[in-house]
C-alpha cells in the first residue's frame, strides 16, 4: 500500500480548487479569502480545547491566506498599471511591517488569552475585507 505523507494529503485540495479560484476576478478572490480567514480564526477562538476542530479551522485559515496573497498581488498589479513596481514594493513593505508587528501585538495582548488574541486577529481580518471591498468596483482587474 502506498504511503501518503501528511503534506501531500493536505495539499491535494488546493490543487483541485486552484482552477476554480482562478476563474474568479482577483478582487473577489481577495475579499472571499479574507472573509474565510476571518471566519476561520473567529471560529477557532470559540473552540477551546477541541484540538481536531481547531486544526480544521487552522487549515481553513492557511488555505484562505494562500488564496488571498496572490489575489492581492494580482489586484495591485491590475490597479496600478502605470506604477506596478512601486505598488508591489509598497505591498511587500506592508507585509514585512505586518510580520514584524504581529509578534509584538501578540505579546501585548497575552492578557486576553488565546481566544482573545484570535478574536483580535479575526477583527483585523474583517477590516481587511472592508478595505478590499472597493476593489470589487474596479472592473478591469481579474
Amino acid at each position: 500500500m502506498p504511503r501518503v505523507t501528511t503534506g501531500a494529503a493536505t495539499g491535494r485540495p488546493f490543487f483541485v480548487l486552484a482552477p476554480v479560484l482562478q476563474r474568479l476576478a482577483s478582487p473577489l478572490r481577495a475579499v472571499l479569502a479574507f472573509a474565510l480567514a476571518a471566519l476561520a480564526v473567529a471560529a477557532g477562538s470559540f473552540l477551546g480545547g477541541h484540538t481536531v476542530a481547531l486544526a480544521i479551522a487552522l487549515l481553513l485559515f492557511v488555505a484562505a491566506v494562500a488564496a488571498a496573497a496572490p489575489a492581492v498581488v494580482e489586484t495591485i498589479n491590475a490597479g496600478a498599471a502605470h506604477a506596478r513596481g512601486a505598488a508591489v514594493a509598497l505591498y511587500g513593505c506592508s507585509m514585512f511591517i505586518g510580520a514584524s508587528l504581529g509578534p509584538q501585538l501578540t505579546g501585548a495582548l497575552t492578557g486576553l488569552g488565546f481566544a482573545g488574541i484570535l478574536r483580535v486577529v479575526a477583527a483585523t481580518l474583517a477590516l481587511g475585507v472592508l478595505l478590499a471591498l472597493p476593489a470589487l468596483r474596479n472592473r478591469h482587474t481579474g
